[in-house]
């Protein structure tokens, strides 16, 4: 088998560079518009562009990006191949995600989430983050969560090692194992 490096061409990475959103994180959606729709809808645009099934896209993010990532699945929810949040969370009020829509558009079709934080993040809350994980959950996605005791707002090498193996299970993963999904 050859070395993850080698296969990343195979694999298109989003890099984002994030749309200035104008608001903390947790501040309601409305407050956050123009910006997050445009940076939501270029996100999705990207996707649907992209020369691979949207079922070999992992979204990664930290901080606003994983913000970004986790609002962009629950705006256009489809089968992806994976996203890795780190220190981020759902953009907007808990109650703007509460609400879930049944039916197949709504659904992430078992895209594997990994949200990882660390519990003394100034940024970030434990009880926010379970509401986020929930919201996730129901649509659809299969959510591992992975508190990191006395860490602040920063990337751990366990959380690298984790992007590793999800980008492995991509790259070997067989298209007929994961749904073609429209985007």
């Amino acid at each position: 088998m050859r070395s993850l490096s080698t296969q990343l061409p195979e694999l298109v990475l989003i890099n984002w560079l994030t749309h200035r959103i104008p608001n903390r994180w947790d501040a309601p959606l409305a407050t956050q518009e123009p910006y997050l729709t445009s940076a939501l809808d270029l996100l999705h645009k990207t996707i649907r562009e992209l020369p691979v099934p949207a079922s070999r896209v992992v979204l990664v993010g930290f901080s606003q990006g994983s913000a970004l990532a986790l609002t962009h699945i629950l705006r256009h929810p489809t089968r992806l191949g994976g996203v890795l949040a780190l220190a981020g969370s759902i953009i907007g009020k808990a109650e703007d995600w509460t609400t879930v829509t049944t039916g197949d558009a709504h659904n992430l079709h078992g895209t594997p989430v990994y949200v990882a934080w660390g519990s003394a993040d100034p940024y970030y809350n434990v009880e926010r983050t379970e509401v986020d994980v929930k919201a996730i959950q129901e649509r659809g996605g299969r959510v591992t969560l992975e508190l990191f005791p006395n860490m602040g707002h920063f990337v751990t090498p366990r959380q690298l090692e984790r992007l590793e193996n999800m980008l492995r299970e991509v790259i070997e993963r067989d298209e007929t194992e994961s749904p073609r999904v429209p985007v």
